[in-house]
């Protein structure tokens, strides 16, 4: 098999992505179960997976019905960017919540956290989803129709 420079690439950003996505996940799990002493929130894994649930919900209805108006108005390139600006802002405050929440007098546990909480996890899952997707348009876009299939089984 043949893959092209270009294509090789794009391989290699979707490896990068890959490995970014998976250790940010590990982190914030461990810092929303993790006490507030250390920096974490104290949650239970109920919360945490209720917490879960709405962000879950959110993206299907981004991916179902949002994105596929905006990518074609807007183009993979563009969303990238977008996601990109949509996405740094929320890496670098959620592990701000739980300094904040003790600055504040707080409950790491109140509604008011469980809200700022959801909504970086939201801000971060749409900048992530939104990324990925666009790569494999863009990937789609910039190989020749016969190796789709090989370049996206590598992916």
């Amino acid at each position: 098999m043949d893959v092209s420079g270009k294509a090789r690439d794009h391989l290699f950003n979707i490896l990068l992505h890959g490995l970014h996505v998976f250790g940010f996940e590990v982190i914030v799990l461990v810092r929303l179960i993790a006490s507030p002493s250390v920096g974490g929130l104290a949650w239970s894994p109920a919360l945490i997976g209720a917490v879960a649930t709405v962000t879950g919900a959110t993206m299907l209805f981004y991916q179902l019905l949002v994105f596929p108006f905006i990518a074609a108005r807007a183009g993979p390139c563009r969303l990238i960017v977008f996601s990109c600006l949509l996405q740094a802002p929320a890496v670098f405050l959620l592990p701000l919540t739980s300094p904040l929440a003790l600055a504040l007098g707080m409950p790491t546990r109140g509604g008011a956290m469980i809200v700022i909480v959801a909504v970086l996890r939201i801000m971060i899952e749409l900048g992530k989803m939104t990324s990925f997707t666009c790569v494999f348009l863009l990937i789609n876009n910039s190989i020749a129709s016969s190796q789709r299939g090989a370049v996206n089984g590598l992916a």
